[in-house]
């Protein structure tokens, strides 16, 4: 890990969490696909629901994973100045600031993460009535915490 001193075990804690739920997901969706010997063409044709094929599951959890990685490589080797705040940052402030935008990142990824695995499940088990529930709870979380630490990293910058 590159010496930031605002990254912190709650970072550490969080990037590892999103990086296990993220493949515990993918695990669970491979073993899914395996146990329905799901053939692609049959899939295209018969299986094919509301929330679409089973192999889309797989491609949003391989898609997951790899944006897992890349926020985590950024909030660990990109510089601070690149990242985009609505506020100008105080140099004086810089490491709390800085913790709150990145600690935003490393939670709203681990949302991210909880709500792919709830999608998967709510697709196995066909519960199609949750499918928009489970967006909108998705956003109700997700949105909320973004707008808490961008107002936690505002108010520690001034």
């Amino acid at each position: 890990m590159i010496n930031k001193p605002y990254l912190t075990m709650k970072h550490i804690v969080t990037e590892i969490a999103s990086v296990v739920i993220g493949v515990l997901n993918l695990l669970f969706v491979i073993i899914l696909i395996n146990v329905r010997h799901v053939d692609l063409q049959a899939e295209i044709q018969n299986d094919a629901d509301v929330f679409g094929t089973p192999s889309s599951l797989l491609v949003i959890a391989i898609v997951f994973l790899i944006g897992t990685f890349f926020t985590i490589i950024a909030n660990h080797f990109m510089p601070g100045k690149l990242y985009r705040t609505p506020f100008k940052i105080n140099p004086e402030k810089y490491n709390i600031v800085m913790y709150y935008v990145t600690l935003g990142t490393s939670i709203n990824m681990l949302e991210v993460a909880i709500w792919i695995c709830l999608l998967s499940v709510i697709w196995t088990l066909k519960l199609d009535a949750l499918q928009v529930p489970s967006v909108i709870l998705l956003l109700v979380v997700a949105v909320p915490t973004s707008l808490f630490f961008t107002i936690m990293a505002h108010r520690h910058n001034k």
